[in-house]
């Protein structure tokens, strides 16, 4: 709900969860305890909801603790996507990114068939839920893409070949190279960062984003990274630069 700041309420910012909110008013307080709280420990799922067949069907990986990763696309459950669009709302929300409307997120695209090469409808978007304890604490939407411009070092840069990305830390090539796979938007809860939730994410979304096809990492491409992005990028690809971005 929007608010409009007259000069009287009083407008804060937690340092914690990044979220800033009118402590005196009763539904931004009572909207900011909830994100701090999924924010720090993650999104509850349900233990009985994760114990489901529906869910079960769509792990593509299991780890220590329980732990457990789940694919999420447009054929998948009502409730698995319900589910993975609530995540999704957080995870928007602390990285300052766009909403992606419901029709487009379980949508297709048209791109070659990977195939014949012949033009065919393909899932738009696949999200990757990292649950542990019943709870999501690491979200990662990857969606199809058929190119994506390469990071350039500062050095090699140029005014006809060089644009800025969304990023200020990264310098993109005008010309693009042909790609298949974005990574729109990762997220850790907070209190589960430097665990390698990231890192588990993008692989399990390398190697199941398309059937049968374990995505090369020169086909990957991340979506205007933010700072600790761009970091989990260069980690990523093992390079300062030469990866790609969109």
């Amino acid at each position: 709900q929007l608010q409009i700041d007259l000069g009287q309420l009083m407008t804060r910012h937690c340092k914690t969860c990044g979220m800033s909110y009118i402590a005196s008013n009763i539904e931004d307080a009572a909207l900011h305890q909830k994100f701090h709280a999924q924010n720090l420990g993650g999104v509850d799922l349900g233990k009985s909801f994760l114990d489901s067949d529906a869910v079960r069907k769509n792990q593509v990986w299991y780890g220590e603790s329980g732990s457990s990763v789940v694919e999420c696309s447009r054929k998948s459950g009502t409730a698995l996507r319900h589910r993975s669009s609530n995540v999704l709302e957080l995870a928007n929300l602390e990285l300052g990114a766009v909403d992606i409307p419901e029709k487009e997120l379980w949508g297709t695209v048209v791109q070659p068939s990977m195939s014949n090469g012949e033009q065919a409808n393909v899932d738009r978007f696949k999200a990757y839920l990292y649950v542990r304890g019943g709870k999501c604490i690491g979200l990662c939407l990857v969606e199809r893409i058929s190119k994506a411009a390469r990071v350039l070092a500062p050095e090699s840069t140029s005014t006809s070949s060089v644009k800025p990305a969304q990023s200020s830390s990264i310098l993109a090539s005008e010309e693009t190279d042909p790609v298949l796979l974005g990574v729109s938007r990762i997220w850790t809860s907070s209190s589960h960062r430097k665990e390698g939730i990231a890192t588990r994410l993008l692989q399990c979304a390398q190697e199941n984003f398309l059937y049968g096809i374990q995505v090369p990492k020169e086909q990957m491409a991340f979506s205007q990274p933010t700072e600790s992005g761009g970091a989990l990028a260069r980690k990523w690809f093992g390079a300062q630069t030469g990866w790609h971005v969109y």
